[in-house]
């Protein structure tokens, strides 16, 4: 992470997305990005991770909209996550991409939303993401079901809750499979 962070915004504020050494991906908005990503750090160490990568946006007035249209992209890519703005499972490199393509400069971002939708145009099309559930997951691993349930409710794996449903994404089930290999058949 850059030591030369800009310090608080006098107009406006930024954006941020957060990789941990972890692949926990934070993303937030700040009006002082030295003091909130020193806090992030502060955060990670507390449970032995270190902050790997970040980015930031440019300052802008619309940073309080602009941040939802983040937090969008970031549950497009993992419809769920475990805390608002903590999201597993999600590409960073890519999120940044889409994020740098937010229009920071558009004052009214209502607007230029509802001016995309018009043109029957998507404003940030999410990438497709097969899921899979939690009988299609102790299937993969050969698992029962109650025991994928117990590990979910233990948070001992990664996943995704959509409403009250759980769901897997590919890279969480990649992650399952490499803490918890198929059991050796008997």
């Amino acid at each position: 992470m850059s030591t030369a962070l800009p310090g608080r915004a006098a107009i406006g504020g930024y954006l941020y997305v957060v990789e941990y050494s972890s692949s926990l991906i934070k993303v937030g908005r700040t009006v002082d990005p030295r003091t909130r990503l020193s806090v992030h750090r502060q955060l990670g160490e507390a449970f032995s991770v270190t902050i790997a990568r970040t980015w930031l946006s440019p300052v802008h007035e619309s940073f309080t909209k602009t941040e939802k249209v983040l937090i969008g992209l970031a549950a497009a890519q993992c419809s769920a996550s475990p805390l608002a703005e903590y999201f597993h499972g999600v590409d960073f490199d890519l999120l940044v991409e889409q994020a740098n393509a937010i229009p920071f400069d558009v004052l009214d971002l209502d607007a230029h939303i509802a001016a995309v939708k018009t043109a029957r145009m998507p404003v940030l099309p999410p990438p497709p993401i097969p899921l899979i559930d939690i009988e299609d997951l102790a299937e993969r691993i050969g698992r029962e079901p109650a025991e994928i349930k117990a590990m979910v409710r233990a948070r001992s794996i990664p996943f995704c809750r959509l409403g009250k449903h759980i769901r897997f994404s590919h890279v969480q089930v990649a992650e399952i499979e490499r803490l918890h290999p198929r059991p050796a058949a008997a």
